[in-house]
């Protein structure tokens, strides 16, 4: 498996865990400044980090590739990715947001790297 646009550094691979039939790997020092499910791929937000998530057999492909609400530089976005059934939590080890609880305003990047933990379904 490797991404769309592979690049040096990225450390794809760094984290992978397997739910079934899907795979998902993380990659915590992609370079993307897209956010969300499926945005743009570019090279313009140093080590935000990227989950890519492919369905086992042909045809092979990132079938999504995820990017946090709010990417900053260095957030580490992947760093760990787990499945519980169809849930994956994506671990962003650097993230600076001071966004409390859940849903809180990630938008706001003023804090010391407190983490955060990104949940899809």
């Amino acid at each position: 498996l490797k991404p769309a646009q592979p690049t040096a550094g990225a450390h794809f691979g760094r984290s992978v865990s397997v739910s079934g039939l899907i795979v998902a790997v993380g990659s915590q020092d992609e370079d993307g400044s897209g956010a969300g499910v499926a945005p743009a791929v570019d090279e313009q937000r140093e080590d935000s980090g990227a989950a890519y998530v492919f369905v086992i057999g042909p045809p092979w492909g990132p079938n999504l590739y995820l990017k946090a609400h709010v990417p900053d530089a260095d957030d580490s976005f992947g760093v760990s990715v787990a499945f519980s059934g169809d849930t994956l939590v994506v671990g962003a080890l650097k993230e600076r947001s001071i966004a409390l609880g859940v849903n809180g305003n990630a938008a706001d990047n003023t804090g010391p790297a407190l983490g955060a933990a990104y949940v899809y379904r």
